[in-house]
């Protein structure tokens, strides 16, 4: 017998790759099991080939699906390639020794797609021999099982008949006549299969013994590749990759159906476009999900329709590989308004001219962006005429299908219309704000929005109560919420589980959550009726690219919504966490698989973040909403932090500098050696390269042993303190070294109140939880493990003691200290900078500091008003004094509220109002004659437990000075100059200073917000103002942005902000008589403007005017008159001139 295979190209290669190709084509007659086996033996041994030609681990001991995962980290291989690798893998692994009619159809399968994965591979390495090489079009054999399938076929259709019809003896009848067909066909089947078998195996046979050279040489050239790519240099070894992943994989026409048989069998559904053909006897049947071929249409017969149970659902029109499908769209189009052949049986509903709901077109060519139009699934639905069509990166299961039809986003858009925000869990303004504008998105038809809010400000109860409103509205029927690392997956569990919604229910109540929990795998495939899954977006990857042994890939309508919390956030900026089920090469390739993941869902996409990157903005687009850190502190839902404190040593001052020769101890991380060396040249580390390129311990503990003897951190304290450091072993130096400080000047620390948490530390998600819940630890190391995502308010001070060179890292880094703690009484928190990091980044950070009260003690307030000399100062010590106490008094512990009673005789707030109108004479005399109130009201609650190789230098350091940051590191009085030449020079162009200059009372909410940005951008900051005006005057003073605005341009005096509400209060209290729900409202006017600035028109209707004093409506008639009137009065009044009584409408009357 005369055998031509279709592989002889690949004799070029080892003799190995060819044998195996030629048997799996000799054996197919008579063992189509052996071909399976002997094609899934041919990818190994390709794929095998690659790694080593790569530089890739391989060996018959890894298992292949593993050795593809491992080839993808260093090479991208074309998907197809891929999608060719995997289905031969999964078609070699359903060979048993059983034999039935499929056989024969999985084993051409094989050898089609093996014939093209043969050819690319040629193509792509066979060098010189492979010049002018065609592709040549696979010659199928014949198959021996084709007439008995068919025959197969015809009994299905038999018995589903007998079971609907009357004349049950004919049809009986037709049964046992086919059945003899079949018998017949199977005996003249085995006859040519074993006529098949004995002349092959005896060639087989023979060759047995040249198998095992065959083998061996292939080891061996594998071998000599493998060393041959180690060998080269970075660049050729990159150029190579390139050269592998350009390579173009092609497939003739009957290549590509079956590899989109495949694609639509992982999906779910029976295909198989040779022998499951309408011209061969198919059709749709009860409780089966099929992709009958060659359906018949008016125009032709559509490639591929698609029937769940019997309910036709859609039309595929499949193109050969290189055509474009976009264009295709409009023949599946045409096959939907034309299909014929539709029997009583089959379930059609017509949506004007179409009788199919949806289209499909493809050409079996993954999804590329730059080939947008010639490759992917498109995909268009046609029941509105105003839908469009677009690309899928895979198919809709049978189940996706069924759920997506069900679906009426034009109901569920006019019921989020109609839904209010009245749920248990209160959401502030912004936060309905937010929701909207996503949901405006949505209706929009948009295909993703990104949400940026600044830390702190309630992104996960925001996207909660969004998710909610989706679901509830039946918007979407599932949704992803896509974290990167556990700890954020289980934190998220937790909020849905615990956050109430409606009827006392929480979330998980109301829908059904797959989560996250603590040290457990997570189950990664969702049930039918789950409606949010948690997962992380490590695990989709290994789903989506690298599914194993016995699982597919999910259908691209698993999830129709995607949320991506802290969706900024890169691999390398958090290192310590990265999950190890799947690894990344470097940052690109995390944001291509991030990316790929985001994107292979056909689904809406939302983004969460407070930091948006480039990357962020590519995938999600420009925000649809922004709530910055600024505009959170003027509305006092964040604290800001004060002017950052820079802490000055010798060493980071002066740099740590070797001579020629000089004799040092270097340590190499490779070999955790020490050794003594000569320096070759010179040395010089700055600060930036302490504990990454010179080790200084010396540094370390000087930093370590200030920041303790300074009071600035206290273990002992309620405040809590993050330091940032280095690397592992910083972390565990900066540790002794602050637990070293504490025993000399605490006399004894306990050993868990400072504590490194790093993901080298032993169950680190446990110790989160234990720094964010218990007292201790107090202070906490770390490396980049707590940078985002982590929730505790009680940080009140920042330590750094590394760089970064990531704005999006360094402001997720400040991010942790900015939330509220009410239990503490935290007002602002602290930064103190070793390593001038704050200097370096600001040009680049939106989180500049805005306002917070000035750090003064009410001890140090106290003895200024006994014992000034100078009744100003007496007098602005007593407005300081009253101005903490505001604050003060809503935090003030039992104990304290007990002991000021009884030093005072009256509860605070009535002690403030008498303070207030005494004479500073006679403060000063009540002070002489009740001491302890300033030493009282300065409590706080106090704990009760206590080149490669890295010079280690051995250079003294200490602390020599501190300093405050101003601008760009300016002097306190060149930045005060800076910023009055600004305000003057902008004052005509800037239409809210202009306001602020000559109508203070006319400035909205909206409008200081703006200023306060602009300001920002040319480094103006509140508190920086505030402490440079300390240093400069020597007075210290709790005024606000609009105060130090007026003193640079019309010289007026500056007042604490919350004395000139208080002013304004009394004069508008004092105009007339006013009822107690009146004086209700008044006074809460005036504490939302001590807190907010300004309180205009639109805040009446919202937060505490709406929920306990029931709006602008009751407002008006309760003060028989609109109570945006009243407001306009009280902003004046906040300006009038004391010395003369009127308004200080503009500069002439200043």
């Amino acid at each position: 017998m005369v055998f031509t295979s279709n592989f002889e190209f690949l004799k070029a290669h080892a003799v190995w790759f060819y044998n195996l190709a030629a048997s799996a084509e000799r054996n197919f007659s008579s063992d189509p099991n052996t071909t399976l086996i002997k094609m899934r033996q041919l990818g190994e041994a390709i794929a095998q080939n690659i790694a080593a030609r790569v530089g890739v681990e391989y060996g018959n001991d890894i298992k292949q699906v593993d050795l593809l995962r491992d080839i993808d980290y260093s090479l991208r291989l074309d998907d197809n390639v891929r999608d060719a690798f995997h289905t031969l893998r999964k078609l070699g692994n359903t060979a048993t020794h059983e034999f039935d009619s499929s056989s024969h159809r999985d084993a051409l399968k094989s050898m089609m797609v093996g014939h093209a994965l043969s050819m690319w591979f040629h193509s792509t390495f066979g060098g010189d021999k492979a010049k002018g090489f065609k592709v040549s079009k696979f010659v199928k054999p014949e198959d021996p099982s084709a007439y008995v399938r068919e025959i197969e076929e015809q009994l299905e259709q038999l018995k589903i008949e007998s079971q609907r019809t009357s004349d049950r003896i004919k049809v009986a009848e037709k049964l046992s006549q086919i059945e003899h067909e079949k018998a017949e066909a199977e005996r003249l089947r085995a006859e040519r299969m074993a006529e098949e078998r004995e002349i092959w195996e005896q060639l087989a046979h023979e060759q047995e013994e040249a198998l095992a050279n065959y083998r061996a040489e292939v080891e061996r050239e594998n071998k000599v590749n493998f060393e041959h790519f180690k060998a080269q240099p970075k660049e050729q070894q990159a150029a190579e990759l390139q050269r592998i992943e350009k390579s173009h994989f092609e497939m003739d026409e009957a290549e590509t159906r079956v590899i989109i048989d495949q694609q639509l069998i992982d999906a779910g559904w029976e295909a198989d476009t040779e022998n499951l053909r309408y011209s061969k006897g198919a059709r749709p049947e009860p409780n089966k999900n099929r992709a009958i071929a060659e359906w018949p249409t008016d125009s032709g017969p559509a490639d591929y329709a698609l029937f769940i149970s019997t309910t036709l659902v859609a039309v595929v029109e499949a193109k050969k590989n290189a055509k474009n499908v976009y264009g295709a769209i409009d023949q599946a189009k045409r096959y939907a308004k034309g299909i014929a052949s539709l029997t009583d049986d089959i379930e059609v509903t017509e949506y004007g001219e179409f009788k199919v709901p949806l289209t499909f077109a493809t050409n079996g060519r993954a999804y590329l962006k730059q080939l947008e139009q010639e490759s992917g699934i498109w995909f268009l639905d046609v029941r509105d005429t105003t839908n469009r069509r677009k690309a899928l990166k895979g198919w809709y299961s049978p189940q996706e299908i069924k759920t997506y039809l069900r679906q009426t986003p034009q109901k569920a858009n006019a019921q989020l219309d109609d839904m209010g925000f009245e749920y248990e869990l209160q959401l502030r303004d912004y936060q309905k704000q937010a929701i909207l504008s996503v949901e405006q998105a949505i209706k929009d038809e948009k295909e993703r929005a990104l949400v940026a809010m600044a830390t702190g400000t309630g992104k996960t109860k925001t996207c909660i109560a969004l998710v909610y409103r989706l679901l509830k509205a039946e918007r979407f029927r599932r949704i992803l919420f896509l974290v990167d690392r556990s700890a954020l997956g289980v934190q998220a569990t937790v909020d849905f589980g615990e956050v109430r919604m409606e009827n006392l229910n929480t979330f998980a109540d109301t829908f059904d959550v797959l989560g996250m929990e603590p040290e457990k795998n997570p189950k990664p495939t969702p049930d039918d009726d789950t409606k949010v899954h948690v997962a992380t977006v490590q695990g989709l990857v290994k789903r989506i690219m690298y599914p194993s042994e016995d699982a597919t890939k999910p259908g691209v309508g698993q999830y129709d919504c995607i949320v991506v919390d802290e969706c900024h956030r890169g691999y390398l900026l958090d290192r310590e966490l990265s999950e190890t089920e799947v690894k990344f090469r470097d940052q690109q390739d995390y944001v291509s698989k991030y990316r790929a993941v985001i994107d292979y869902f056909d689904a809406f996409k939302i983004g969460l973040t407070a930091t948006p990157a480039i990357h962020t903005t590519d995938i999600f687009g420009d925000p649809v909403f922004s709530y910055s850190y600024t505009e959170a502190v003027i509305d006092g839902y964040l604290v800001d932090h004060l002017p950052p404190v820079r802490i000055h040593t010798k060493l980071n001052t002066d740099g740590i500098h070797y001579n020629v020769n000089e004799e040092v101890q270097v340590y190499d991380p490779q070999t955790n050696q020490l050794e003594l060396i000569h320096t070759p040249d010179e040395l010089d580390f700055d600060v930036a390269q302490f504990n990454r390129k010179v080790i200084a311990p010396e540094f370390t503990k000087a930093i370590a042993k200030w920041l303790i003897e300074s009071d600035s951190i206290d273990p002992y304290s309620q405040e809590k303190t993050l330091i940032f450091c280095v690397t592992d072993k910083h972390a565990d130096e900066m540790v002794e070294a602050l637990k070293d400080a504490c025993e000399v000047y605490h006399g004894a620390v306990d050993d868990d109140a400072i504590m490194k948490i790093t993901g080298a530390s032993d169950k680190p998600l446990q110790l989160i939880r234990r720094y964010k819940n218990d007292r201790l630890p107090n202070i906490v190391v770390t490396v980049d493990l707590l940078t985002t995502g982590v929730d505790v308010p009680s940080i009140c001070n920042l330590v750094f003691m590394r760089r970064v060179n990531s704005r999006i890292l360094y402001e997720q880094m400040l991010g942790r200290a900015t939330r509220r703690c009410d239990d503490i009484a935290k007002e602002r928190f602290r930064i103190y900078d070793a390593v001038d990091i704050y200097k370096q980044l600001e040009k680049v950070n939106t989180m500049k500091p805005v306002v917070t009260n000035v750090d003064i003690t009410f001890s140090k307030l106290e003895s200024e008003i006994k014992e000034g000399k100078d009744s100003k100062l007496q007098e602005l010590a007593k407005d300081q004094f009253l101005s903490k106490l505001q604050s003060k008094k809503r935090y003030l512990t039992e104990t304290q509220q007990s002991e000021f009673e009884r030093i005072v005789g009256k509860p605070p707030q009535e002690f403030a109002r008498e303070l207030k109108a005494k004479p500073v004479q006679e403060v000063a005399d009540w002070f002489l004659n009740n001491p302890g109130l300033g030493e009282l009201l300065d409590m706080k609650v106090k704990g009760t437990g206590g080149f490669n190789r890295i010079v280690v230098s051995e250079h003294e350091d200490e602390v020599f000075d501190t300093s405050t940051g101003y601008g760009s590191g300016q002097k306190p009085e060149d930045y005060l100059t800076a910023f009055n030449d600004f305000v003057n020079a902008n004052s005509n162009r800037m239409v809210a200073i202009q306001t602020v200059i000559q109508r203070p009372w006319e400035l909205t909410r909206e409008s200081l917000k703006q200023l306060a940005l602009e300001l920002e951008k040319n480094e103006f900051r509140e508190e920086d103002l505030k402490a440079a005006w300390k240093e400069v005057r020597n007075e210290d003073i709790a005024a606000r942005i609009i105060g130090y605005i007026r003193q640079a341009a019309i010289g007026e005096a500056l007042i604490p902000y919350e004395e000139r509400v208080d002013r304004a209060l009394d004069r508008i209290l004092a105009s007339q008589p006013w009822k107690t729900p009146q004086r209700d409202w008044l006074s809460t006017i005036a504490k939302q403007m001590k807190a907010n600035i300004i309180v205009d028109e639109a805040n009446l209707n919202e937060g505490i005017f709406k929920q306990r004093l029931g709006g602008i409506n009751r407002a008006n008639k309760l003060f028989d008159q609109p109570i945006t009137d009243i407001l306009v009065q009280f902003n004046r009044a906040l300006w009038i001139n004391d010395d003369d009584g009127g308004y200080t409408d503009d500069k002439a009357t200043a």
